[in-house]
């Protein structure tokens, strides 16, 4: 109300080349002045006939670019039906903004625009774009353009103690808007030092950087978690507050971790650097360290919104680009194959470069967490490759990266698999050829196997004698295969 759709959706539809349709303008041709309806039919009706307007509106193949009411889009239904079917894009601008854009405005709800600013700010976080329209008219214009031209993809989730978003976006200037819409408190981050340095675009979200914190597995240790921790406390941090990751995989579990044991669990953002952290580590929730073993002593804490810019990951080593998507393609093997065809055709120089790639990796993932997000039943198929992927690297002292070890385990497991009898020869060499692309040039690990077979031991998942390792045996199924202390020796001579 008063942010200036009418105006930004007109010049919007005018650069995109679309029809352009004001869904209260459209409600007033038919049925009198909205105030009128308001007066002689009642709200509940008005939303009635708006419903059903809007449903016409997304079903025209033009196309159009709509301008809906505050109040069309604050019902659930409505912005449910946007969701599937348009791109929901929300103008943000201050009160005083919009009321003084409505000075003398007819709209029957116009006296109440502080009340109803604050009823529908949860509505608002909804949606898939959220733009500043406190600017000039050109820049809000741009934005929204860019939005529908190289829109930013959203997956919503409800984990943990609420709702969420993981957006995968070409770029971060999405990342200010909708972190405002999540958090209202104060923000205090920690980032990995290189990305902090490479990309200022972070201090968007407006934190308190209170500084970078140790690179790659060393931030997995339990007196950088401290330091963060005591870091929070000592600036008074309350529950109302936010803490931010930016940085991999690593980064995002250890700082993770700090916010969930912080005042018993603050709400936190994952902003992902890396491709590895964009299709797996900033998702689902696992947060933890590294204690005698991968991942040993961590909890489920859900980020409230993980945002992943490719223009993060662009500024990373190739062949961590590269190799990072072998979690994509792991999701794809066991829950959605579709992603296995994608990237059995894709350049592994290039495909990190397709955001809808990244983005159906990290839905694929979200929709397997839903189901099970404390990882009792079919979560454990998320972990294919990483028995063995996790044993190498603590048997390599953490040198060798985390994707390409689960790459390495993915390859090896299935092996293992064809040994016992569960798949065949054929589909272990299939997985295999999808696996290889990836990997590159990049030399299998010379390990000793008596580390290899400790670290396996040591694994998190075990029970008191048998492991279970998820074995895809095709394309989106997969089925556990039981590990006894005998058949260790037979898996670890299976890694490549």
């Amino acid at each position: 109300m008063g942010v200036g759709k009418g105006t930004v959706g007109r010049a919007v539809a005018n650069a995109l080349g679309r029809p352009f349709v004001d869904l209260d303008e459209a409600l007033r041709l038919r049925w009198g002045p909205i105030r009128e309806q308001f007066e002689r039919d009642g709200e509940g009706l008005f939303r009635e006939r708006e419903a059903a307007t809007l449903a016409t509106v997304l079903g025209d193949p033009g196309a159009p670019v709509i301008a809906t009411g505050g109040g069309c889009w604050a019902q659930k239904p409505n912005r449910d039906a946007i969701a599937e079917q348009a791109l929901g894009i929300v103008l943000r601008a201050s009160l005083a903004t919009c009321v003084g854009r409505m000075n003398g405005d007819e709209r029957p709800l116009a006296g109440d625009a502080g009340a109803l600013w604050a009823t529908r700010r949860a509505a608002y976080a909804d949606a898939d774009v959220h733009v500043d329209a406190d600017r000039p008219l050109v820049d809000v214009v741009a934005d929204v353009v860019a939005a529908v031209q190289r829109p930013p993809y959203r997956v919503r989730h409800a984990l943990g103690t609420g709702a969420g978003d993981a957006l995968v976006a070409p770029d971060a200037r999405w990342l200010a808007e909708a972190f405002a819409a999540r958090f209202a408190g104060t923000a205090y981050g920690f980032g990995d030092p290189m990305a902090l340095r490479f990309h200022p675009t972070a201090a968007g979200v407006g934190a308190s950087w209170l500084g970078p914190i140790p690179r790659g597995e060393r931030a997995k240790r339990w007196p950088a978690v401290m330091a963060m921790i005591d870091d929070l406390l000592g600036r008074g941090v309350t529950r109302d507050d936010a803490v931010v990751a930016f940085g991999g995989g690593a980064t995002t579990d250890a700082v993770g971790l700090a916010a969930a044991l912080t005042l018993r669990g603050l709400p936190w953002a994952a902003l992902a650097t890396t491709v590895v952290g964009a299709v797996d580590a900033s998702l689902g929730g696992k947060v933890a360290i590294d204690r005698l073993g991968k991942n040993r002593v961590g909890t489920f804490h859900a980020p409230r919104l993980s945002y992943a810019a490719a223009e993060w990951w662009a500024t990373t080593p190739a062949r961590a680009r590269r190799t990072g998507l072998i979690e994509a393609l792991k999701v794809g093997l066991v829950g959605d194959p579709e992603i296995v065809g994608l990237m059995a055709s894709a350049d592994p120089k290039m495909a990190h470069t397709d955001v809808r790639l990244v983005a159906r990796a990290a839905a694929a993932k979200l929709a397997i967490v839903a189901r099970d997000e404390r990882d009792r039943g079919e979560r454990i198929a998320l972990n294919a490759g990483h028995t063995v992927g996790h044993a190498l690297e603590v048997a390599s002292g953490y040198r060798l990266p985390h994707a390409e070890a689960v790459g390495w385990g993915l390859v090896a497991e299935v092996r293992f698999a064809a040994v016992r009898g569960v798949v065949t020869r054929a589909w272990a060499d299939q997985v295999a050829a999808w696996v290889g692309p990836w990997l590159g040039r990049s030399a299998p690990p010379r390990l000793r196997p008596a580390a290899v077979r400790t670290a396996i031991e040591r694994d998190k998942k075990r029970g008191a004698d048998t492991l279970v390792l998820p074995i895809p045996v095709s394309l989106g199924r997969w089925e556990p295969v039981t590990l006894t202390s005998a058949d260790r020796d037979m898996l670890v001579t299976c890694i490549p």
